[in-house]
């Protein structure tokens, strides 16, 4: 067993500069025979929990701490640079160097700031170790990081001073770090004195916990540090421990090291002038710590006291490691509920217990048709499971936001996730409208009575007023207990591709081509390698993706090795996109956490890490089609609510599913894109059913075996319903035979071998969805041989033709199997055989189901109130591309105009003019209008003429550059539409001479660049291309040719991608293989730049929705002048 301990070292979390993967880094520390290690990341604690669980794995005694960033006044240093400039000034004329109107006598910039450079305040981020003794320790260090992350942060690091070191100093060791500690640069600089002094400041805040921290490095600076840290032990008795300020785990990584440091400081491998490490800091052993030791006292020049202070520094690190309590906390043993008011002195099972029933039976009596005792006895069976695991605070404290979102006009979705599943929650009104039993909705998918920790209740918000419902948290619970959940980006498969690519230089044009190839084998949206790896084992299409795969990396070897290499490595900060942590006590108590640029604290946990850690976090999301769905309604009529919508919906009008059968589905959520429209062709939704399938099915995997092919053809009668097994055909009548839901692998699991709910769920639907492909004889031995929870007996693991034994039972009761219920091995095995390939593509149908329900809201709202569905939908485009689409579609398919602004008629927003058949441009829209100009125009209209507008709007809200954007836009139009004119009228009201005037012979393609200029498309006359209908021909039409690319499709054939010039309009578009082996030399890549040729095609819609692209299939040189 070693001596040495290591208590300076940089895990991944260290953003690419520490590489050292935590489960790599403690397996050498245990190789090593150390006992314990230290985790000491720059700035921040978030790679803590990651540590202390793998050190507890592999029986290693994580010591937590940091390395923290020290500046001498965090009050000076959270100061902005002005005021900073402003003091040094004010130091510079008490000295004399500068006089007091050193504004008025025009003292040179730069004369100036090298007067007053000696007198700035010194911004430098110094590094100090700090370790957690004890579970009080720790509890300071995460005040220390938190709290100085709040008050100043500064280039992204947080600071701390002696101020806040001493009042959170308790249970901390401190060391001094490396040489760009703040004592050491004072060394370097010969301040010694300072440096002497400095410490003792730290010795009296920290006592017998400080130590003077040396390092091996054979180079001068660390040679002048180590002797002077020399001298101060001996003189005032300040223990030294050595460290090696461990970056990379061997030896041999430093050169995987130093390539992640160039993509962290973008720089190319073979620049010179970069940051670049020795090789010396890796995980040593303790001998070779001793070795370099010697080595630098060699330079140094050899004697005894400095062989002895390094023998002693390295026993210290032992002597570190013995204070260090075992077992600190970091969250809590049990769930951290938040502190949910409940009345009459209830306790939260009973006030839940209460509301749960009355909800149900307000429900029931509007339905008096259903069967009362189901819902009874699944309520209370929900009832009893949620307050024996101990959530109810959890589910009312949803509740509570729900309700105070809700009585606010703040809308909230029907449900998101296994939450719709809950007859609780549907009593609750935390979700709305997805009756779980009408549904088939199960509540096992949601909790099971074995599961230990709260499930998430996932609910989607307004996207616009989300920061009011986290606002309100923060009244009803106390600021400072409520933060957002935080996040790391990490490098994936692509992005390592990417940045290793251009750290050595590799062509982009060859990177950019692998990327591409990658895009085409279709996993999961955020891939790892292991992901494309599995694909060896699986069905004969991803085996052929896999070979894909394999060939790039055989091709790349390298490239992908390094790659591989830093997968998973966190680069950055990020927050988490819908997680808010609500906590009983200040979060600072028992979390780390950050600040933003914009007041935003932010948790250095993750969402994942928190849970494991007994915190209770909420998720809210911001969808924006809530927010288009509330607008709407505000366009009908002000009053209206989305309870109000919710209790309109019917389900059953035949003419909401036609509307989709007809694919008049644009702006409508979820169903919108190419693909759904084209399921939707095929299966041609008739009930509410059909729109949850076709949100299942829309996804590469089901699409790849040909689900929506099978579903349809069933449901229109082109083939006969095929049943997988005998029994089950209640459970997929709905789906046409097809098993699309995880819940019906689930029920069919309950039925044929008696599984329990937390059976189904943890055996079934684990398994397959997330294709454990070596958990699968255990799934099959379960159902059909059944599950004995006993020793087996010798071999029982290789035998598949037996039950499978659980001696400790971990999976649950005992299952009977399905032998026992009379089928056959042979029926078993065809139908395990059938849904192994596709069992991981089947979809969460309370998802499915609840979001199916925003899509039908959606179409009730575009079917029955067009003009004011569009206008909403507009308003939350961003994108100009899309919007450009949705003007389209409202144009040549709604027969909707689409109104340049009017400055006496234009809302903020798109604003829609029912009796006019029309939507007007929103001011906010206007490029060049800012929001605070808005309320002005709004307030003091209407307007008469231009002129009126200028006397009555306040100059500072209504200047020269929101009059031209607004003329430009047409929102003078009522008085005169030559904008030319108006803006040449404009200069003459403020007697403008430095401004040329304008041609007043407007024509079409003034209109064209003033409304592309200030609204992102025109409006008033369109561009060619826009007026071009979509799925329409065009013939012979004259092009230019702008630039090509030659690729090659999957049967390996070259086709091609053109941009052209067609009528002023640049036109992307495609020649297929089939038509480009004949065109080949109409399209030579070394065409005269002037020649032109004749094109005819078809304009379609793109691969990306909003875009359009001519799919060319003739092509001619033109010849004519």
């Amino acid at each position: 067993m070693s001596d040495f301990v290591h208590l300076h070292v940089h895990t991944s979390y260290s953003f690419l500069d520490g590489y050292n993967p935590i489960n790599k880094l403690v397996s050498k520390v245990k190789k090593l025979g150390m006992s314990a290690c230290a985790i000491t990341d720059h700035n921040h604690l978030g790679g803590i929990p990651e540590f202390q669980q793998e050190c507890l794995k592999q029986s290693i005694k994580p010591i937590l701490g940091i390395e923290t960033y020290y500046t001498w006044d965090m009050n000076e240093c959270s100061k902005s640079l002005e005021e900073r400039q402003q003091d040094a000034a004010n130091k510079a004329i008490l000295s004399g160097e500068l006089s007091e109107d050193y504004k008025n006598n025009k003292t040179k910039k730069k004369e100036y700031k090298d007067i007053i450079a000696k007198y700035m305040y010194d911004t430098k981020q110094y590094h100090l170790i700090l370790l957690a003794m004890n579970q009080t320790g720790w509890n300071n260090l995460v005040k220390i990081q938190s709290e100085a992350a709040k008050r100043c942060t500064f280039n992204g690091r947080f600071l701390c001073d002696d101020n806040l070191l001493r009042k959170y100093n308790e249970g901390i060791i401190c060391t001094t770090a490396c040489i760009a500690s703040a004592s050491a640069s004072l060394v370097l600089k010969r301040k010694l004195q300072e440096a002497e002094e400095l410490l003792l400041k730290w010795k009296d805040i920290f006592k017998d916990r400080l130590y003077l921290e040396i390092q091996p490095l054979d180079i001068y600076q660390q040679h002048i540090v180590n002797q002077f840290y020399l001298t101060m032990y001996e003189k005032h008795n300040i223990k030294p421990v050595a460290t090696n300020d461990v970056h990379w785990t061997n030896y041999e990584d430093y050169d995987d090291h130093d390539t992640l440091l160039c993509i962290g400081t973008g720089k190319y491998k073979s620049d010179t002038d970069r940051l670049k490490y020795s090789n010396d800091f890796w995980l040593k052993s303790e001998e070779e710590m001793i070795e370099s030791f010697e080595k630098q006292m060699n330079s140094i020049g050899f004697y005894q006291e400095y062989k002895d202070f390094y023998t002693l520094a390295i026993q210290n690190t032992k002597a570190i490691a013995d204070r260090i309590e075992e077992n600190i906390r970091l969250g809590s043993d049990k769930p951290l509920f938040s502190k949910v008011k409940v009345p009459n002195n209830n306790t939260p099972e009973q006030y839940l217990t209460l509301l749960a029933w009355q909800g149900l039976y307000k429900y029931l009596a509007k339905h008096k048709d259903y069967d009362a005792r189901v819902y009874e006895q699944r309520l209370y069976d929900e009832l009893n499971i949620i307050n024996t695991k101990g959530f109810a605070p959890y589910m009312l404290a949803v509740r509570e936001y729900i309700n105070w979102a809700n009585s606010n006009n703040i809308m909230t979705g029907p449900g998101r996730g296994s939450a719709a599943g809950s007859l609780v929650l549907f009593s609750l009104g935390i979700t709305k409208n997805i009756d779980p039993i009408k549904y088939n909705l199960m509540f096992s998918r949601f909790l099971t009575k074995d599961r230990n920790s709260p499930p998430d209740i996932d609910v989607d918000i307004s996207y616009l007023r989300r920061g009011e419902v986290i606002q309100h948290l923060k009244d009803y619970y106390g600021e400072n207990n409520v933060a957002h959940i935080g996040s790391y980006s990490t490098m994936g498969v692509k992005s390592g591709i990417k940045d290793v690519g251009r750290v050595l230089q590799i062509p982009f044009a060859i990177v950019n081509n692998i990327c591409k190839i990658i895009d085409t084998i279709k996993v999961k949206a955020q891939p790892l390698f292991k992901d494309y790896d599995d694909l060896k084992d699986g069905n004969e299409q991803e085996q052929n993706m896999w070979q894909t795969f394999h060939k790039l990396e055989e091709d790349n070897p390298e490239l992908f090795r390094l790659a591989r290499t830093f997968e998973s490595t966190p680069r950055n900060f990020g927050i988490h996109a819908s997680g808010i942590l609500v906590t009983p006590v200040p979060i600072t108590d028992i979390a780390p956490v950050r600040v933003d640029k914009e007041g935003t604290t932010i948790t250095l946990y993750t969402g994942v890490q928190l849970e494991e850690l007994k915190f209770i976090k909420y998720d809210l999301l911001g969808l924006k089609t809530l927010d288009i769905i509330q607008n709407t309604l505000n366009h009908i009529n002000k009053d209206l609510t989305a309870n109000e919508l919710y209790e309109a919906l019917n389900l059953t009008d035949i003419n909401l599913y036609k509307y989709i059968a007809d694919k008049k589905v644009d702006g409508v959520f979820q169903l919108e894109s190419n693909l759904m429209k084209s399921i939707i062709d095929k299966i041609k939704p008739t009930e509410f059913n059909d729109i949850v399938a076709i949100n299942a099915i829309a996804r590469p995997g089901p699409i790849s075996i040909g689900t929506d092919t099978q579903y349809a053809n069933v449901k229109h009668g082109l083939i006969e319903k095929q049943t997988l097994l005998k029994g089950i055909d209640d459970i997929v009548d709905y789906t046409y035979g097809c098993i699309l839901y995880q819940e019906q692998l689930m029920a069919i699991s309950k039925r044929i071998a008696e599984f329990d709910d937390n059976q189904a769920d943890s055996i079934t639907r684990k398994i397959l969805a997330k294709k454990k492909v070596k958990l699968f004889p255990m799934l099959r031995r379960c159902h059909i041989y059944g599950k004995r929870n006993c020793e087996g007996p010798i071999g029982w693991e290789e035998d598949n033709n037996a039950p499978w034994y659980d001696s400790k039972g971990k999976y649950g009761k005992e299952i009977k199997g399905a032998l026992s219920n009379g089928y056959t091995v042979e029926e078993l095995n065809n139908y395990f055989d059938n849904i192994e390939g596709f069992a991981s593509y089947c979809f969460n149908l309370s998802h499915a189901a609840a979001y199916s329900y925003i899509s039908m809201m959606s179409t009730y709202l575009k079917k029955n109130y067009p003009i004011q569905f569009m206008s909403a939908l507009l308003s939350m485009t961003i994108d100009e591309k899309h919007k450009t689409n949705y003007i389209n579609i409202c144009e040549q398919q709604m027969n909707i105009k689409i109104g340049t602004p009017d400055i006496n008629l234009s809302e903020e927003n798109f604003t829609p003019e029912p009796n006019k058949n029309e939507i007007l441009y929103g001011l906010s829209s206007i490029k060049g209008v800012g929001l605070t100009s808005i309320p002005e125009i709004i307030n003091n209209r209407p307007y008469i003429s231009l002129d009126d507008a200028i006397n009555r709007i306040p100059k500072k809200n209504f200047n020269k550059k929101v009059i031209i954007s607004l003329i430009k836009a047409g929102a003078f139009d009522f008085e005169n539409t030559n904008r030319c004119a108006l803006i040449n009228k404009f200069y003459d009201i403020r007697n403008d001479n430095k401004s040329e005037k304008l041609d007043e012979d407007c024509d079409e393609d003034v209109y064209i660049q003033f409304e592309t200029e200030t609204l992102g498309s025109p409006i008033t006359y369109k561009p060619w291309w826009d007026n071009v209908l979509l799925d329409s021909n065009i013939h012979n039409v004259l092009a230019k040719i702008i630039s090509l690319r030659e690729i090659k499709d999957k049967r390996g054939k070259l086709m091609a991608f053109v941009k052209l010039r067609i009528n002023k309009c640049e036109i992307d578009a495609t020649v297929f293989a089939s038509k480009y082996i004949n065109m080949i030399s109409i399209f030579d890549k070394n065409i005269n730049v002037n020649q032109k040729i004749l094109v005819s095609g078809k304009k379609q819609a793109g691969l990306k929705n909003g875009e359009t692209c001519l799919i060319i299939n003739n092509a001619t040189i033109y010849k004519g002048i």
